[in-house]
């Protein structure tokens, strides 16, 4: 997401074009299809978790995400 690994991030998430929608800014597009499989995949697992974040997680720098996602409370989420 903000070039922290050499990984293209475009192959895997696509960002959600709506951006008024609540929470935080960075919001990825989930697409929806038919085969089963591909709910499996971890880029697939992790979309909503991340879209759920609270729009008080800070994503200024990676030490200030990690420390502000560690203070959240991930009880009854989905894995």
């Amino acid at each position: 997401m903000f070039g922290l690994a050499k990984v293209q991030s475009d192959m895997f998430f696509i960002m959600n074009p709506c951006t008024v929608t609540r929470g935080h800014k960075y919001k990825l597009y989930k697409r929806h299809g038919n085969v089963c499989i591909r709910s499996a995949f971890f880029t697939e697992r992790v979309l909503n978790t991340w879209n759920e974040l609270p729009s008080h997680v800070d994503f200024s720098s990676f030490s200030r995400f990690k420390r502000t996602v560690k203070r959240l409370n991930f009880d009854g989420l989905r894995f």
